[in-house]
């Protein structure tokens, strides 16, 4: 596949263990060394890898997905996609403390590569959109801000409804609480600690003065209950705690010419996402 972005692979050591790690760097096409960028990091969705994050997402999507194709250079910005780090599943890493350490460690990375950067932002889509609120949850002030789309915002909530048949019924035959189980290391009853540790629900103290934009849909089969368990609830509470926050929320839902809203475009409100607004709106804060 030929793109006109400026892209690099870079192998690198990692913070939290020392394993091997893999990094995809997208760069402007006028790159200069002694120059200073904006950062954005990417964590990608459940099973995807950082190229298909970056590019036209995975094989079965129904929905478009534009990826960060020509971002880098239209607007003069790194745009950096770790491959993932899981406990035990590379491409499931679920928030997991290696990968989020990673996403920390990366402007270290790429400053020894002569790319500098003088803010770091994070967006994410579904998975990746977790692994953003969560780094930002741990992290909060190392990010200047973050755009989540369809964001799990607390991974036991999700895996209760996926076990609860309350997701779309593609998700459910992929016995995906099975890879949730394994990646994490139980259940939510056998290991809460852990679920709570992968949850940036559970750090919302530090979200008080944290630039965040969240898209949500109420019509989402994939993440479900997004207002009443997950994204939008989590906006809520930061909100009812700490009213002058600069969080903020969008219900895209009504922003598609879906009628029906039947099962397929149901899981198109999952998979929805458009970086180049979260690029306009994290470059803006």
């Amino acid at each position: 596949m030929y793109f006109v972005d400026n892209l690099r692979t870079v192998k690198f050591i990692s913070a939290h263990d020392d394993s091997d790690r893999e990094l995809l760097v997208s760069l402007p096409l006028d790159f200069q060394s002694d120059r200073t960028y904006p950062l954005i990091i990417s964590p990608h969705p459940f099973g995807w890898s950082h190229l298909e994050n970056f590019s036209s997402g995975a094989a079965d999507l129904l929905q478009p997905f534009k990826g960060w194709t020509g971002l880098s250079d239209k607007y003069k910005l790194i745009i950096a996609l770790p491959l993932g780090h899981g406990r035990v599943h590379e491409k499931i890493s679920l928030g997991w403390i290696g990968q989020i350490e990673d996403v920390v460690f990366i402007p270290e990375v790429l400053e020894e590569m002569d790319i500098h950067t003088d803010r770091v932002y994070l967006c994410g889509l579904s998975m990746g959109g977790m692994e953003t609120l969560t780094a930002l949850g741990m992290y909060p002030d190392f990010f200047r801000g973050g755009f989540i789309f369809n964001a799990i915002a607390d991974l036991a909530n999700w895996y209760e409804d996926i076990i609860q048949n309350r997701c779309d019924k593609k998700l459910i035959d992929s016995a995906i609480d099975t890879l949730i189980v394994e990646e994490v290391g139980g259940t939510p009853s056998d290991c809460p600690e852990e679920y709570q540790r992968r949850s940036a629900i559970n750090f919302i103290d530090n979200f008080a003065k944290t630039n965040l934009m969240i898209y949500w849909s109420r019509k989402d089969s994939i993440v479900v209950n997004q207002e009443s368990r997950q994204s939008k609830y989590f906006y809520d509470l930061i909100k009812s705690r700490f009213p002058h926050a600069k969080v903020y929320e969008h219900d895209h839902s009504k922003d598609h010419e879906f009628h029906a809203f039947d099962a397929e475009e149901c899981i198109r409100c999952h998979e929805f996402s458009d970086f180049e607004v979260a690029v306009k709106w994290l470059l803006s804060v």
